[in-house]
């Protein structure tokens, strides 16, 4: 029986190591997942990032959550 498994990586300023954790999560050998990534406000490129990478795979999808009582 497969299993459909969800990797979700809470994201918040985190531009020069974000394409790692995104590369690493795609390389695995098993294939039946989604890679849900969460920005928390961040105020550099991260969100950026995390966008340009959902148009590359149908895999991942972005979601923004604001940190509550963040500006």
């Amino acid at each position: 029986m497969t299993k459909f498994v969800s990797v979700i990586i809470p994201c918040f300023n985190v531009e020069d190591y974000v394409r790692d954790a995104i590369s690493s999560v795609l390389a695995q050998t098993y294939m039946d997942f989604e890679l849900i990534l969460i920005d928390n406000n961040s105020t550099d490129g991260t969100l950026r990032i995390l966008e340009r990478a959902a148009i590359k795979s149908s895999r991942i999808r972005v979601m923004e959550q604001p940190i509550p009582g963040a500006p």
